[in-house]
């Protein structure tokens, strides 16, 4: 039996320094090890010096692990929002089978209640979304860690995220955490309470968050301060999370990888852009910074420059295709011969992805052709 720390005993206390300080004060090197996990997962390194016992690891989060913004009616010194106090846990999803069961949901530490089956409901709810164009997915693995009982959903968007980020096999951003409910029945996201927020983003900051991800929907209070935060705003259909990821992957340029974008760009072009919902405006706003000069006329764009080519070309093809459904065939056209730069400057992805690229686009193009009466296209074939 294990009766050194654990994660739920790092997130009773107030930031990661403190995590720091607690093995100053034992020399237990579980505390360092678990300093040096913490801070790996916020994207700070530094909370605890690597000189300092260097044989001692780094206990690991998950790859897909999202923190979660908890806020309980208890007095808290480190708190100074009325009537609430806020903290920090986590939720790591895994579809690898290692570290969680596929379909298992595991609640350390402190119980809150109902917990399991928000989890339940919203795995079910993102599985679906991901599953309708790649039957391999399964479900993944979740774990859950609060220092606190309580009770609330605020944790099903940061599950959302993780759950997302495992289906894809793909690591979350450093230092990201989400606060937003989940309504089983309706399957759609919810805000939380304002009363919370500022004891919530209390916590956030302490630890050294980067991005919080929240609903448009959310209300934040006039004195609830959010400018020492990257704050992402989400809608409430569980369809529309990979623009969270690509707005992430917009504000931290080369942090996230190439993979995660492109299925991020793929999902979203599969359930976002081509629902009549969507604008062109919309769109180009989505795909800019994945095209250099994105906000440029067409015809300035000369080269790829140091862009992705799979994102470039996927990024090219969303805008054309949401040109043509607006009826500018020439403009659709324009940009489909931008995207023909990124054609054969890497590798194409395996599985569907890969199929979209060889063959859609091809359809694609052949629509244009059709519709501008054009026999001898200018655009060359792909191989």
């Amino acid at each position: 039996m294990n009766d050194g720390p654990t994660w739920q005993d790092v997130y009773k206390l107030p930031s990661a320094e403190a995590v720091a300080a607690r093995f100053q004060a034992t020399r237990d090197p579980d505390w360092l090890s678990l300093g040096r996990g913490v801070g790996r997962g916020l994207g700070l390194p530094g909370i605890v010096a690597m000189d300092l016992r260097p044989e001692v690891g780094a206990t690991p989060l998950g790859p897909a692990t999202v923190f979660v913004l908890g806020a309980t009616a208890r007095s808290n010194p480190h708190s100074t929002s009325e009537g609430f106090s806020g903290c920090l846990g986590h939720v790591t999803a895994d579809g690898s089978g290692g570290r969680l069961a596929g379909g298992e949901t595991r609640i350390s530490g402190a119980a809150v209640q109902d917990a399991g089956a928000v989890i339940d409901g919203v795995r079910d709810a993102v599985v679906a979304e991901v599953r309708g164009f790649d039957l391999t997915i399964r479900k993944p693995g979740v774990e859950f860690i609060v220092p606190s009982e309580g009770e609330g959903d605020s944790h099903a968007l940061a599950t959302a995220l993780a759950v997302l980020h495992a289906v894809w096999g793909e690591p979350t951003a450093t230092g990201l955490a989400a606060t937003g409910g989940f309504d089983v029945e309706s399957r759609r996201f919810t805000p939380v309470s304002p009363a919370t927020l500022g004891s919530k983003l209390q916590a956030a900051h302490r630890w050294g968050v980067r991005s919080v991800v929240m609903l448009r929907a959310q209300e934040i209070p006039a004195d609830v301060p959010i400018d020492s935060f990257d704050l992402i705003r989400v809608s409430d259909d569980p369809a529309q999370l990979p623009l969270a990821v690509l707005e992430l992957a917009g504000r931290r340029p080369g942090e996230l990888s190439p993979s995660l974008v492109h299925r991020a760009l793929w999902q979203y072009d599969l359930r976002v852009a081509r629902s009549s919902e969507s604008t062109v405006d919309s769109v180009f706003s989505v795909t800019a910074p994945f095209l250099s000069g994105g906000d440029r006329s067409a015809v300035d764009l000369e080269s790829l420059g140091g862009e992705d080519p799979v994102s470039w070309l996927l990024a090219s093809d969303l805008r054309s295709r949401s040109l043509l459904h607006a009826g500018r065939t020439a403009e659709a056209a324009e940009w489909a011969r931008i995207g023909q730069r990124g054609w054969g400057r890497g590798d194409l992805p395996a599985g569907g992805l890969g199929d979209l690229l060889r063959y859609q686009r091809v359809a694609h193009r052949s629509m244009i052709d059709v519709d501008l009466a054009r026999i001898d296209p200018d655009v060359e074939d792909e191989p």
